[in-house]
């Protein structure tokens, strides 16, 4: 699903951009990544999570690959790393990461 999200952001790009070189990019970026399939329980705890948010009465039908990918952090004891915080801020027991930080310099002493 994250592939899927990062294509459709390349796809929004700059008319001048090169897509065949983002998507070359980002094909060499994944051969170093472990792919995660979506699989019966990583489904079954997404939907544990929206039932349980929905009954809260937390937004839940415009979230769907949001769901998937805190299930999948959690079915798999990962941390979720996304500068889109605030949409994973209700779900209980995911840990996750602000990415934002990771490219900003240290402030020094």
């Amino acid at each position: 699903m994250i592939g899927g999200e990062v294509q459709v952001g390349d796809a929004s790009l700059n008319p001048t951009t090169d897509l065949d070189e983002v998507q070359a990019q980002f094909q060499e970026f994944l051969r170093g990544i472990r792919i995660i399939p979506l699989t019966t329980p990583i489904a079954e705890r997404c939907a544990a999570l929206r039932q349980q948010l929905k009954e809260q009465g937390h937004r839940v039908n415009s979230r769907a690959l949001d769901l998937v990918n805190a299930a999948t952090a959690m079915r798999y004891q990962l941390i979720l790393v996304t500068h889109n915080t605030a949409d994973y801020a209700d779900i209980a027991g995911l840990e996750r990461y602000d990415w934002d930080g990771l490219n900003r310099p240290k402030d020094r002493d």
